[in-house]
């Protein structure tokens, strides 16, 4: 069996018309929207609906400390995408590293095991 296929953007005028054909060839589908209510309704049964945002941040437990996972999309294209690609882009990636560090250190400093001072 193949996986479902995640499609964002199935209230959208491109999204709805590729949501209804891959529901016609009977594709496994998980749309992730906004508004779960959008979609009431609309969708066939091997069809489900998540509500989110990529714009959310999610914190989970892990081999005794937490991992941070946040997702967005941004995808610039032309001349401005080169721009920021090349210029901006390993700035940020500098940036969050440093403040994942910082984090790091400050939950190592007062975790739960740590007497405070």
């Amino acid at each position: 069996m193949k996986p479902p296929i995640l499609l964002t953007g199935a209230t959208g005028y491109i999204g709805g018309r590729l949501l209804k054909l891959l529901e016609a060839e009977k594709h496994s589908i998980r749309c992730l929207t906004r508004r779960r209510k959008s979609l009431q309704g609309r969708v066939a049964s091997n069809t489900e609906v998540m509500e989110g945002d990529v714009l959310e941040f999610e914190v989970t437990e892990e081999d005794g400390g937490s991992r941070i996972r946040q997702t967005a999309i941004f995808d610039p294209v032309g001349l401005w995408g080169l721009v920021y690609w090349y210029t901006v882009y390993p700035t940020h990636e500098l940036v969050f590293a440093g403040m994942l560090r910082g984090i790091a250190r400050a939950a190592e400093k007062s975790g739960p095991d740590k007497k405070p001072q």
